[in-house]
């Protein structure tokens, strides 16, 4: 069985074009895997916030010093990064605004890419991929 994560980011709905070549691919998916379990992440229904600096003190501090806002923006983060870990395929919709993303989107993205979850240092402060 696999597991989809679906990340939608448009807030355009029924007349979104990255919505519906989203939700094309999902289905096609669905056809080649029908025990598929698809898990959708509407960006527009349930946003990530946009980083402040409570987020990056708690990102950039040691767990057990934690208060307890730092523990729940800390859960949050790592329940996003879980969603990820264990999805098998992941389809992102998005469309393009001002040459970027939308702000849900990078917003989620900032939560989701974290040194130490889903990438780390080597002694040369390179950044690799945190294995699965």
């Amino acid at each position: 069985m696999k597991n989809i994560l679906h990340i939608i980011s448009s807030p355009r709905k029924e007349v979104s074009a990255s919505r519906k070549l989203g939700n094309a691919i999902v289905e096609k998916i669905q056809e080649k895997y029908p025990d598929a379990v698809v898990k959708d992440r509407d960006l527009t229904v349930s946003p990530t916030p946009l980083l402040d600096e409570a987020h990056i003190n708690t990102f950039f501090s040691p767990a057990e010093n934690h208060s307890s806002e730092q523990q729940s923006i800390s859960k949050y983060s790592e329940d996003l990064i879980s969603e990820l870990k264990e999805a098998d395929i992941i389809v992102i919709d998005s469309p393009m605004y001002n040459f970027s993303v939308p702000a849900t989107l990078r917003a989620y993205f900032d939560f989701t890419s974290r040194a130490g979850y889903t990438f780390k240092y080597d002694e040369k402060r390179t950044k690799r991929l945190v294995e699965r």
